[in-house]
């Protein structure tokens, strides 16, 4: 058997498509928790602002350096796939 050496490319077309498709599910998500908060449940803007997202941008920073890759470890990700 011959071993060959693994080297990644370091940026690829998928990685684009990658990166404003996780742009998008994150605008939504947000656009969602700031609607439902307000509408819904009546929070006020300084518990919504002040507590709930920054506490959504540190979850998805820890998402993303999890685990080594390319992405992390996002959901809906398989390992091994690029």
């Amino acid at each position: 058997m011959s071993q060959h050496s693994f080297n990644p490319l370091w940026f690829v077309r998928k990685d684009l498509d990658g990166f404003f498709g996780l742009m998008i599910d994150n605008l939504i998500q947000l656009i969602l928790i700031v609607s439902l908060c307000r509408e819904l449940i009546h929070l006020p803007d300084s518990y919504i602002f002040g507590r709930i997202l920054p506490g959504r941008r540190f979850r998805f920073w820890w998402a993303m350096s999890s685990t080594p890759g390319r992405l992390g470890n996002l959901p809906g990700r398989r390992a091994g796939k690029t």
